[in-house]
């Protein structure tokens, strides 16, 4: 049973013909809301539910559910400058987080499951770029650190910027297993800072991009960067803390995979043949770079 409720701006004990609504309902285990204003006394009422989907959250503060595994999370849109509410959780059995929205979200979780558990994190924003985005992402790394994580990023801002370093120092490296960024709307200052910046947060086991033809020179310049880099931090090209890319110092091997859409699967690509312009794609193709850190 699924059950969808939109754009709900204030809950009522509904009565009529049938009498009140029952406050227990015990087989329901999928439930949608969508553009949700008040939503605190509501999840009490489900208390075997399962799936939860809520989309356009603006003013959800606390989710609390013990039966609760999968949860999808759509922030409301941000305004420039400003970080989404503070959401804090209390799930101790859930199997799948995922959130999505345009600022990067400020989560606290007071509970979790202690088996294994994902979390999928998915920003695309327009806000101009700026040192706290780098901070922030961190807070959210950390408070994701006891599951898997897999990071989508997608910043469309025109505005170059660029950071002190000196900002990142002491902050633990966290581990991701997935972090996959969209290049083709950033300039290249952005680009390479972005970059930077997740090197020095985090140690991801896979990056993924997508391959660009020569019809997309700006984008394929960010690429072709990025895949250049790599392959130095590899060879130790970047020992020094104020080198760029110094967050790759401890890759001690890269491998590329590039995904086949015919047969819907991963195979090897030789990394030389990524800084070989001679062999640019005709059209976009989905990579990935699978990176063995040191200990």
């Amino acid at each position: 049973m699924k059950l969808e409720l939109s754009c709900i701006r204030k809950t009522q004990r509904a009565t009529g013909p049938c009498g009140p609504c029952p406050s227990d309902i015990p087989k329901l285990c999928n439930v949608d809301f969508e553009t949700l204003w008040c939503f605190r006394d509501l999840l009490p009422k489900f208390p075997s539910l399962q799936d939860l989907t809520l989309e356009t959250c603006i003013n959800v503060r606390k989710i609390c559910s013990p039966s609760l595994e999968r949860l999808n999370l759509e922030l409301g849109q941000g305004k420039p400058g400003h970080r989404s509410p503070r959401v804090e959780f209390d799930v101790p059995r859930i199997k799948k987080f995922a959130i999505e929205g345009p600022v990067i979200p400020w989560v606290c979780f007071t509970s979790t499951s202690s088996e294994y558990w994902e979390s999928h994190v998915s920003i695309m924003s327009y806000n101009p770029l700026n040192t706290s985005v780098f901070l922030e992402l961190n807070q959210l790394l950390t408070e994701l650190s006891q599951s898997k994580i897999y990071l989508s990023l997608d910043f469309r801002s025109r505005y170059s910027f660029d950071y002190d370093f000196g900002d990142f120092e002491g902050l633990p490296k966290l581990q991701v297993e997935n972090v996959s960024v969209v290049t083709e709307y950033l300039p290249s200052l952005s680009c390479y800072a972005v970059f930077d910046g997740l090197f020095r947060l985090c140690r991801t086991r896979f990056i993924t991009l997508y391959l660009l033809p020569e019809s997309y020179p700006g984008a394929k310049k960010n690429n072709d960067f990025v895949c250049k880099k790599i392959v130095q931090g590899m060879k130790g090209t970047c020992s020094f803390q104020c080198c760029f890319m110094y967050g790759l110092r401890d890759v001690e091997i890269v491998n590329v995979e590039i995904y086949d859409e015919v047969v819907r699967a991963w195979r090897p690509q030789p990394l030389g043949s990524l800084l070989d312009a001679s062999k640019s794609p005709t059209e976009e193709q989905k990579i990935r770079f699978r990176l063995k850190w040191n200990l």
